[in-house]
C-alpha cells in the first residue's frame, strides 16, 4: 500500500489552524484599498487620544492636551479620554510622533485580532462556514465605513473584549490562576473604553448562571467593583 502523504496531511492541519484568517481576508483587501486615505473631517476624537499619548510620552500631566471642555456643550467630548488606548499609543508616539501611520497599523492589527477571536467564538456554537461568513461580513461592514483610517479606541476595545470572551467562555473550569488573568484583562478592557464597566454586572449574572465557576466569577466581579470604589 502507498504510504500516506504526510506533507499533505501537515499542510491540511496548518490550513485548519489558520482558518479564522480567511474571515479577515475581505477586510484586509478593503483596508489595503483604503490605506492612503486620511480620517474624515468629521472625525476628531482620535486627536485627543494622540495628544494624551503625547503627554504621557513627554512626562506631562495626562490631561494637559490643550482641550477646552465646556458644560454648555457636553456632547462634544469629555475633558479627558480613558487612559488605555493612549497608554498603548504612547511608546509609538514617543518614537514616531503623532503621525497616523503607527496608529493605523495598530488599529488594523486590532481589527484582525477582533475578527479572528469572533470567528473562533462563533465556531463553538455554529459551523466554521457560518462563523467565517458572519465575521467576513462584519469585517467588510467595518471597513466600508473606513474603520482603520481613524485611530479611535473602538476596535482595540472590541479586540480585547472578544479575546476576554473567548478566554472565559470555555468548557474548561475557570481556575484561580485564569481568574487572575481574566481580572487583569477586564481592567484593560475598561481602561480602553468606559463601556467596559458592563463586564461587572455581566460577571455577576454569569456567576448566577454558571455554578461550576461561581466562586471565581464572583471574586472577579467583586474585585472590579471594589477597585471602582477606591
Amino acid at each position: 500500500m502507498p504510504e500516506p502523504n504526510t506533507d499533505l496531511s501537515q499542510g491540511n492541519q496548518t490550513l485548519l489552524r489558520l482558518w479564522p484568517w480567511l474571515a479577515v481576508l475581505p477586510f484586509a483587501v478593503l483596508a489595503w484599498a483604503h490605506w492612503t486615505d486620511d480620517p474624515s473631517i468629521f472625525s476628531s476624537d482620535y486627536a485627543q487620544y494622540l495628544l494624551h499619548a503625547k503627554a504621557i510620552a513627554e512626562g506631562r500631566p495626562y490631561g494637559d492636551v490643550g482641550y477646552i471642555s465646556t458644560e454648555h456643550n457636553p456632547l462634544i467630548g469629555p475633558g479627558v479620554q480613558p487612559p488605555g488606548w493612549p497608554l498603548i499609543l504612547a511608546p509609538f508616539v514617543a518614537l514616531f510622533g503623532t503621525g497616523l501611520l503607527a496608529p493605523k497599523i495598530l488599529v488594523t492589527l486590532a481589527t484582525c485580532a477582533f475578527l479572528c477571536a469572533t470567528a473562533l467564538r462563533f465556531s463553538r456554537d455554529d459551523s466554521r462556514t457560518v462563523a467565517l461568513l458572519a465575521v467576513a461580513i462584519c469585517g467588510v461592514a467595518l471597513e466600508s465605513d473606513f474603520a482603520i483610517n481613524t485611530p479611535l479606541s473602538d476596535l482595540p476595545f472590541a479586540a480585547f473584549l472578544w479575546g476576554l470572551i473567548l478566554f472565559v467562555d470555555s468548557d474548561t473550569p475557570l481556575s484561580w490562576r485564569r481568574a487572575v488573568i481574566v481580572w487583569f484583562a477586564g481592567l484593560l478592557v475598561m481602561s480602553v473604553r468606559v463601556l467596559g464597566v458592563a463586564l461587572v454586572p455581566g460577571f455577576f449574572l454569569l456567576a448566577i448562571l454558571r455554578r461550576r465557576d461561581r466562586a471565581q466569577l464572583l471574586a472577579i466581579a467583586c474585585a472590579w467593583s471594589a477597585l471602582g470604589m477606591v
